[in-house]
């Protein structure tokens, strides 16, 4: 509950930055690799290339689920960004706040399994980086 306050929080308090800049808040960072832990050991290897989301599970309980999707993405401050895709192959919507200069993300699913749905949020550690912004 603690984290959702958190990122709730942090989305109130840009929202009228990111309004009040728009032009500034659809960056390129083509080019930039991550590789992210979460705390139940999930670990997801994150490219991003011709303006979509490459991702690949390769620990934890998503092991082997890769794919690459479209996204939106709004600059809230420096190296600190959020982005939204959907991953239509598993009916995911998922939200993520990163935070490249202290090396997080925050992560937002909500899932489809099985007929049900669920909701996740979870905290990631950066462990790799290659971070790139683009001027358009």
């Amino acid at each position: 509950m603690n984290k959702f306050i958190l990122i709730l929080l942090i989305a109130l308090s840009t929202v009228n930055n990111c309004f009040s800049q728009k032009s500034k808040n659809t960056p390129n960072i083509n080019g930039t690799t991550m590789v992210y832990q979460y705390q139940d050991g999930g670990k997801v290897k994150g490219k991003f290339q011709d303006n979509l989301y490459h991702f690949e599970w390769t620990e934890g309980p998503y092991k082997g689920v890769k794919g690459k999707v479209g996204y939106k993405i709004i600059k809230v401050a420096k190296k600190k960004y959020f982005l939204s895709f959907i991953v239509q192959e598993h009916a995911s919507l998922v939200t993520l706040y990163i935070d490249f200069k202290k090396k997080k993300l925050y992560g937002s699913a909500f899932i489809e399994k099985k007929e049900k749905y669920f909701q996740s949020l979870e905290e990631a550690k950066i462990i790799g980086l290659n971070f790139k912004e683009n001027n358009n």
